[in-house]
């Protein structure tokens, strides 16, 4: 409640860039869990893809 107080003491401007960083904020949260998931999944082919090497290796002896 406090900062509700806050932001109405602040003047219009201000309140929309205090808006714009909490959407920021928010987005940087959403790209950073994308981000994560990419390198697990990024992790997960290239395990695949030496155990994919190791098995033609096998072969071919």
């Amino acid at each position: 409640e406090e900062y509700e107080k806050g932001i109405e003491g602040l003047s219009k401007s201000n309140r929309k860039m205090l808006m714009e960083i909490r959407r920021l904020k928010n987005n940087n949260g959403i790209l950073q869990k994308q981000a994560e998931e990419l390198y697990r999944e990024n992790q997960r082919l290239v395990n695949e893809k030496s155990i994919l090497e190791g098995l033609r290796r096998y072969g071919e002896n």
